[in-house]
């Protein structure tokens, strides 16, 4: 930073990791134009998260997955934030499918409900009610 060769800050982003080996990972990736600007700041979250995870549960040796004894490299650094991107990308796909699939849900509810038929025949049954949060979105009360 004192040079000029990064902005700083870049540089209070990198000071930010919670090791030396992040901030040396991420100033890697930098200097390798691999990651500028709000990716650099989401890897060290990542990085940070993934580190402390590290210390949690069961020793690396024993039960738990063995660590590879390498360090660390940019490149797997913009692996595993790719591999996290992708993951988020799934994660939207499936809320955006299961909006979906509860619009229709809602609507053919309402349809039905509109049929006497089908009333009289929840009620013969003993199934008139139903969840309150069900109610709410049929009539329209909540846009989610």
């Amino acid at each position: 930073m004192e040079t000029g060769l990064i902005p700083i800050t870049l540089a209070m982003e990198i000071s930010r990791a919670e090791t030396e080996e992040a901030q040396n990972l991420l100033l890697d990736a930098y200097e390798a134009g691999q990651l500028r600007g709000k990716k650099l700041a989401a890897v060290r979250r990542m990085l940070d998260i993934r580190m402390r995870a590290q210390g949690k549960g069961m020793p690396a040796g024993r039960l738990g997955r063995k660590g590879t004894g390498r360090r660390m490299t940019a490149h797997d650094l913009m692996q595993v934030y790719q591999r996290e991107a992708e993951k988020q990308r799934l994660l939207v796909k499936k809320s955006d499918f299961a909006q979906t699939r509860l619009l229709f849900i809602v609507e053919a509810l309402k349809d039905l409900l509109a049929d006497e038929g089908f009333l009289n025949l929840l009620r013969a049954e003993g199934l008139e009610t139903m969840p309150r949060a069900l109610v709410k979105r049929i009539s329209g009360g909540c846009d989610e």
